[in-house]
């Protein structure tokens, strides 16, 4: 049951969200949803005209990414240091390609590798943000991440693939 002691990042948040579900080569269980966000107050919006509660109206802009481990993730399971987080060109989730090497990356970030004056932090109820080096457009098409594939790989073991989705508008 969800309270206070128990907050969920994708509340209230807006933006995009993946969820993500472990891969099929995956030896650790690993799932969660990545919540593409800005913060309150920050400037989230490319356009005067485009508002959060209608991003068709114009793009608007992430700054932070939440990750939270799904209420079945093992402790040690859901880790992301030493993971990178991927967006790619398409939304295929039918490509097989294991490797980070082997991908064409639209945007990617380190969830352990952040800026030192931007590095992630824990917040209750186990999530783990991070604010990204350069913005992300909530919007289809172009530089959007709407509708496109997700992949999280541990850089440690060679690059392999540990979970993947989807990114929808949250």
């Amino acid at each position: 049951m969800c309270g206070p002691q128990t907050p969920r990042p994708s509340q209230n948040l807006g933006g995009a969200l993946a969820v993500l579900s472990c891969s099929p080569e995956s030896q650790t269980p690993f799932s969660g949803s990545l919540v593409f966000h800005s913060r309150p107050g920050s400037s989230s919006s490319s356009s005067s005209s485009s508002s959060p509660s209608s991003p068709e109206l114009g793009a608007t802009m992430a700054t932070h990414a939440t990750f939270t481990p799904s209420s079945s993730a093992e402790d040690d399971a859901w880790s992301l240091d030493g993971c990178v987080v991927g967006i790619h060109a398409t939304g295929d989730l039918r490509s097989s390609s294991s490797s980070l090497s082997e991908q064409a990356l639209l945007h990617s970030f380190d969830f352990g590798r952040a800026r030192p004056a931007l590095a992630a932090r824990r917040s209750g109820g186990g999530s783990m943000e991070v604010l990204l080096a350069r913005p992300l457009e909530i919007g289809v098409g172009g530089d959007g991440i709407i509708g496109r594939k997700v992949t999280v790989w541990r850089t440690e073991a060679g690059g392999a693939r540990v979970a993947e989705g989807i990114v929808g508008f949250n």
